[in-house]
């Protein structure tokens, strides 16, 4: 899946994949470890601490959040260290805390 939301963040094509990010986040473990990596890096054994479930379920859950371009990750040494792609990031910030200067073309003009 491509992470990669062009300038225009309401075309359908933007909005079809951050649909499919945000239905990644629909479970509550994986918004934990999302808040927990948008503060640091984490490996698998710290997120399984946190989170208090099985290592095999975290992995499961991070499979799931890199295959949609959520988390990336990157090895230091015998580890595997887990961050938010900062792609993902900029491109919430963009389409949900700075207000879209135009309205969405998907929307019918005002008179």
């Amino acid at each position: 899946m491509q992470t990669f939301i062009s300038h225009d963040p309401l075309n359908q094509e933007s909005l079809d994949e951050l649909a499919a990010q945000l239905k990644i986040l629909a479970h509550p473990d994986r918004l934990k470890i999302t808040l927990l990596l948008s503060h640091s890096t984490h490996t698998v054994s710290e997120l399984v601490w946190a989170l208090g479930i099985s290592q095999s379920g975290t992995s499961n859950h991070l499979r799931l959040m890199r295959q949609a371009g959520i988390i990336k990750a990157s090895r230091q040494g015998r580890f595997i260290r887990y961050q938010m792609s900062s792609q993902t990031l900029n491109q919430w910030v963009e389409n949900f805390i700075q207000r879209p200067q135009s309205s969405p073309s998907f929307l019918p003009e005002e008179d």
